[in-house]
């Protein structure tokens, strides 16, 4: 699949099939509309890519985060457990049917039974095109 240092796989994949191997907290397909892909969880912006195609995004448990914006997704927080100096929790978010893998950094936290807004860190997003599996 890809050969490499762990932490260059993981951050960088060069195939969608690369970025598998990792676990992820989820995965959306959508569709390049005036350079934005429309996702549960926002739009997400995207250059130089023709208008119609489809992407998809892979997100690790650090793209979701933490969000108090009028606009982030709610969900309620099924299991917390500490990692490291955060958390771990598993998130049900509204309008996604399967439950999320979140990391939440200090000093920020969550506890089980909460209805918190989440939201994309962009920076942890990985967009690949979805006929090819090439990142973009």
């Amino acid at each position: 699949i890809q050969q490499g240092e762990p932490f260059t796989v993981h951050d960088r994949p060069t195939t969608l099939d690369a970025a598998r191997y990792f676990p992820a907290a989820g995965e959306f397909v959508g569709t390049v509309a005036k350079n934005h892909v429309e996702t549960l969880l926002g739009n997400f912006p995207v250059a130089n890519v023709a208008e119609g195609t489809s992407l998809t995004l892979l997100l690790r448990p650090e793209a979701i985060v933490l969000s108090d914006d009028p606009g982030a997704t709610p969900g309620r927080v099924l299991s917390t457990r500490r990692q490291g100096r955060g958390q771990q929790c598993l998130v049900q978010l509204t309008g996604i049917n399967v439950p999320m893998t979140v990391r939440v950094d200090s000093p920020q936290s969550a506890s089980v039974g909460e209805i918190r807004g989440f939201s994309l860190a962009r920076d942890h997003v990985l967009v690949f095109e979805t006929e090819t599996g090439r990142p973009i």
